[in-house]
């Protein structure tokens, strides 16, 4: 049963964390908060079964043996070796945190209720990778999991294919403007999901079509998903997915080229190229009497006007996107870091050689690019490099970016056993690979220009695991298993069993209680905040009353602090009594300061906390004007090319000096 129960969870992740998008009014985030929230319990759940299957093993079993089974073959797996290179991943990410300049967003992130690259995200795509590799162990769990893979990719693509025509299926819409966006909110990630999602599906219709499926039902629907991945790839107008597809298929045709020669093979790829001809008309083509209306593309925080029709548009996308210039900048920037390794001010101090080896911390990435960044870019949120190695690098220093270059050289190698190994005979593995490979190569290209997100990054991890546990079964299908046996004399004494049983129980409640702490309570706490956000509070006193609870259950996210804030600085403006003003005011000024001590490398919690306190002095209050001149001069250090910063700097001083 916990067998079953593991395999459900799995497969629930896959198919709905890339999916999930709820009620704008409901949340604060509608495409990010519920996918982490999703991501992290079903993690969650995954340990506590896991704990307790390994519980139930000792205190049930006496023991193991391990007649007939032979170490040196696990070992020289390509499978194991996969595991090990994800395990060191992990390990060293756990040691970055543990020096990092900010060790709490470094451990749960930067935006605990959001995506991010923190330790407690990275242990939960871990916890997905290291349960497949380990469990799935039939001919079955992988046929389930291929084929939900290729589904999830196939609904992605069709609601993304929706917004390109203005509709909004499952009241999911577009939030960029022209570019379709579908279940991800962003267009990038969204391209992002199909990248890895799509050569699945391929090659699981070739599986299909070679298992005795009906042929004219598989070469429909290969005409089906060309036509969908290719509409909803290039409605996202994003260079770094469009790189991806195009190697993806590069290795997809180079790793099939002497194995895909049957004349049903070539039917389904003349099915698929239709699909994806059909769908380079419809986008370029221009409907009778319409153009694309010319409108504002906010993406990226860029303000630009988007041409009147679709290969202008692509054509801007390509060749005049301003964000290419940004991506540039946070590249040269990001080599400047690597080089110098300034130190941030106020950091915990170590030796300089520790943030050459380990970076500034996971999820830290932002703090440290403010430090080198000029100032037109430092007045956009940037969170990341927009290159995965870059990003690692700044972050995790030298360790951590050999850590994750090898984790991709041994998926490589890996990869490459099982499509040519002899000891893979069957058609249905080598598709499996062929496909694993070119969803691997295409996120590998797209991610040298993009962010992972929850949404993609789950297809990611569980498709390692599925290629670790694919390698593995080759152990147990030339070698007996381990077999485990009641009375065994080699088995484990009971002093050694205890032990190990309550680390069990332990580890299992722990995870529970994570699930519940910071995720549930962290979506109660997002929808109260967002009910106040969303002027959905019935007054004043119902807002402050939304916002404490949100803050109680969530005390660690700034943003809920900062919408606390903005609810007692509006009640200044509708406030008479300048003593009530100050009361008021002092109030939105703690839940500032709370923000800014929790997080005090982030340049918003200081221009926030900076603005009421300014106005605290305005009101009289003793020392404020002090203290905003004060947070700016610290801003300035962490800052020092911002363009507001300098001159805003200079006037408080002024000011403090007239006083």
């Amino acid at each position: 049963m916990i067998g079953i129960g593991l395999e459900i969870t799995w497969l629930t992740a896959v198919l709905l964390v890339p999916l999930i998008v709820l009620s704008e009014d409901r949340f604060t985030s509608f495409t990010s908060l519920p996918k982490v929230t999703l991501l992290r319990s079903l993690a969650s759940l995954l340990v506590f079964l896991l704990s307790a299957r390994v519980a139930l093993f000792l205190f049930i079993e006496n023991g193991y043996s391990s007649s007939g089974w032979s170490p040196r073959k696990v070992y020289r797996n390509p499978g194991t070796s996969l595991i090990a290179a994800v395990v060191v991943v992990l390990f060293v990410t756990s040691v970055s945190t543990v020096f990092s300049i900010s060790p709490l967003a470094s451990l749960w992130g930067k935006d605990p209720s959001g995506d991010g690259s923190g330790l407690y995200a990275s242990a939960a795509f871990f916890s997905f990778f290291i349960v497949i590799a380990l469990f799935v162990r039939e001919k079955p769990q992988v046929e389930r999991l291929w084929a939900v893979i290729s589904i999830t990719g196939l609904i992605g693509g069709l609601i993304g294919i929706a917004q390109h025509f203005g509709l909004s299926p499952l009241d999911i819409s577009g939030t960029n403007g022209l570019r379709v966006t579908g279940t991800s909110g962003n267009p990038i990630f969204f391209g992002s999901l199909l990248v890895v999602t799509g050569p699945i599906g391929a090659a699981y219709l070739l599986h299909r079509l070679r298992s005795g499926a009906d042929s004219r039902l598989v070469y429909a629907l290969a005409a089906t998903g060309g036509f969908t991945l290719a509409l909803a790839l290039l409605a996202t107008l994003s260079r770094g997915p469009w790189l991806g597809a195009g190697v993806s298929l590069v290795v997809f045709l180079a790793l099939g080229w002497k194995q895909l020669r049957e004349p049903s093979d070539i039917r389904m790829a003349v099915s698929f190229a239709a699909g994806v001809v059909i769908a380079v008309v419809v986008f370029f083509a221009p409907l009778a009497g319409d153009s694309f209306p010319t409108i504002v593309d906010s993406s990226d925080e860029v303000s630009t006007v988007a041409p009147s029709s679709a290969a202008e548009l692509a054509s801007d996308r390509i060749f005049n996107s301003s964000t290419t210039s940004t991506r540039l900048s946070a590249w040269r920037t990001s080599l400047d870091l690597l080089a110098e390794r300034p130190d941030v001010p106020g950091a915990p101090s170590v030796p300089g050689i520790f943030r050459h080896l380990l970076g500034y911390g996971p999820d830290t990435f932002r703090y440290a690019y403010a430090l080198r960044a000029d100032g037109f870019i430092l007045q956009r949120r940037t969170n990341a490099a927009h290159n995965d190695i870059f990003n690692r690098f700044v972050e995790q220093g030298l360790f951590g970016a050999i850590a994750w270059i090898a984790l991709w050289g041994v998926a490589a190698w890996a990869v490459f056993k099982l499509v040519f190994s002899r000891a893979f005979r069957s058609s249905r593995y080598r598709l499996l690979g062929i496909g694993i490979a070119s969803a691997l190569a295409g996120r590998f290209s797209e991610q040298l220009t993009g962010i992972p997100q929850s949404g993609d990054s789950i297809v990611f991890w569980v498709l390692l695991g599925l290629l670790a546990a694919v390698l593995l079964r080759r152990v147990e299908e030339t070698e007996p298993s381990v077999q485990l046996d009641k009375r065994s004399d080699t088995g484990m004494s009971r002093l050694v069993r205890a032990p190990l049983f309550g680390v069990c129980v332990a580890v299992g409640l722990i995870a529970i209680f994570i699930a519940w702490d910071r995720n549930v309570d962290y979506a109660r706490a997002d929808i109260a905040a967002a009910k106040v956000a969303n002027g959905h509070a019935s007054g004043p006193s119902e807002a402050i009353e939304l916002t404490a609870k949100a803050v109680a259950l969530a005390p660690d996210v700034p943003e809920y602090r900062h919408i606390q804030s903005t609810v007692y600085q509006g009640q200044v403006a509708g406030s008479d009594d300048a003593n009530r003003s100050v009361q008021l005011l002092q109030a939105a000024y703690e839940a500032e300061l709370v923000a800014l001590e929790r997080y005090p490398f982030d340049r918003e919690m200081y221009f926030r906390t900076a603005a009421v306190t300014w106005e605290l002095g305005k009101l009289g209050v003793p020392g404020k004007a002090q203290e905003t001149l004060r947070l700016y001069e610290e801003l300035s250090l962490l800052v020092p090319n911002h363009e507001l910063v300098a001159p805003r700097l200079e006037a408080l001083r002024q000011q403090v000096e007239v006083q």
